[in-house]
């Protein structure tokens, strides 16, 4: 929930366990949090202590005991191999704490991070008295899930993360997560004034509170596209917006490229992957430019941010097509592909785990280095069964030509942007 009191909650509910079992709390939050959480502290007379998100790989194996911990924007721990979160869950299973995660965005790129979240204070074997009936039945019932996940407990967190389906999500979080949306608030809490025709809140002290009525308005201002020192005029530019839509975006379309003479000899297993792929398609590859503009609006480095991983997302599919090796495909992809980046970036300057950084390269080669890093780790033990692995003898040849010329015209963008601060 997004301004409905996650905060004042988190207090109330350190406040109860404080009175009823004399627990301290320890408070984990971004850096430009501690200032608010400290105000609450004294404000609710709370026996707790604040450390920072990134000082916890440093710091919290000194701190002594808290039973109860609240972690705010707990979202930025949806990668269970970087070192603050594995600081942090260490120490949460050490001192068996209670924990109370708090984000108005907890499900980002994919359900990977709501589970990396819950993982945090349940362990792996902890049978959580439901199983995730969706893919269970997907698989054929529990006899086919058992022997295809011999090692996977059918009742705990791991077996949820084999599941891509809603509903098996929804059933989980229905134990874990409360949810108040401003609408949920609004349907089931508020009074209608016959006066005015409007939603408010009463307080405890008699007084009203209306929900305002939101009017989206337009805010424009003036740039001159011929000013080469202005940096966002250069990237908000015709040609820009050119490049993008001429974008073929294959690894949005594959089923375009598949050859239907190859096709012919896949075996079943190869025949779903390949039946995947055609339910994508044109809408899929307008919703991802759509997306495209819509980070240019939002601001000018967001938007690079999104061309720079998805250059380097193709020269992943490159690796695979120039060397004759599978096509790691699947929703789980760019989730891997990101803690990749970010890995390399955050853990080692803990301070800025707010930026989600990564290179803005210039050259293709740089992109190709990278890439084929990444491939690599794909490879792991620990890594390649969260996608599946497609051969690319099923590809016609110009999947590679396609994939290239995205890459060249992106990098082309990049090149105008060079010197972006």
């Amino acid at each position: 929930m997004v301004g409905l009191g996650k905060t004042i909650t988190a207090a109330a509910v350190a406040r109860v366990f404080q009175e009823d079992f004399f627990y301290k709390t320890l408070i984990i939050c971004p850096p430009n949090l501690q200032k608010m959480w400290a105000e609450y502290k004294q404000e609710y007379d709370l026996h707790a202590d604040i450390e920072s998100l990134g000082n916890v790989q440093r710091k919290l194996s000194e701190r002594k005991r808290y039973k109860f911990v609240i972690i705010d924007e707990s979202h930025n721990l949806r990668n269970r191999e970087s070192k603050r979160y594995k600081a942090i869950k260490e120490y949460i299973q050490e001192n068996d704490s209670k924990v109370l995660l708090l984000s108005a965005t907890p499900y980002n790129k994919s359900y990977t991070d709501l589970a990396n979240q819950l993982s945090l204070f349940i362990p792996e074997d902890t049978d959580l008295g439901i199983s995730p009936e969706a893919y269970i039945q997907s698989l054929g019932g529990a006899t086919d899930f058992a022997s295809q996940h011999p090692e996977t407990f059918v009742r705990g967190i791991k077996a949820f993360e084999l599941s891509p389906f809603s509903d098996d999500w929804r059933e989980l979080l229905r134990h874990f997560m409360v949810r108040r949306t401003r609408s949920f608030v609004k349907n089931n809490y508020a009074e209608t004034d016959p006066a005015i025709n409007r939603r408010y809140l009463t307080f405890s002290d008699g007084s009203r509170s209306y929900f305002p009525d939101r009017m989206p308005k337009k805010v424009e201002y003036p740039f001159d596209p011929n000013d080469l020192t202005d940096q966002y005029a250069q990237l908000y530019s015709q040609k820009v917006v050119d490049i993008v839509n001429e974008l073929n975006l294959p690894r949005y379309g594959l089923a375009k490229y598949i050859d239907g003479k190859a096709e012919k000899t896949a075996n079943n297993e190869e025949k779903i992957i390949l039946e995947n792929l055609s339910r994508a398609g044109e809408r899929l590859r307008g919703f991802c430019r759509t997306n495209l503009f819509k980070r240019l609006e939002s601001s000018g480095w967001a938007f690079l941010l999104s061309l720079s991983r998805h250059i380097l997302r193709n020269y992943v599919a490159l690796q695979s097509l120039q060397n004759g090796k599978p096509m790691p495909i699947g929703t789980h992809i760019a989730d891997v592909l990101d803690d990749f980046i970010e890995d390399q970036d955050t853990d080692d300057n803990p301070e800025d785990e707010q930026e989600e950084k990564i290179g803005i390269h210039i050259t293709a080669d740089n992109y190709e280095r990278e890439a084929a890093k990444a491939y690599q780790l794909f490879e792991t033990k620990k890594y390649k069964d969260k996608f599946d692995w497609i051969d690319t003898r099923f590809f016609k040849k110009i999947l590679v030509g396609d994939l290239e010329a995205d890459s060249k015209n992106l990098l082309k963008i990049l090149d105008i942007a060079r010197k972006w601060t």
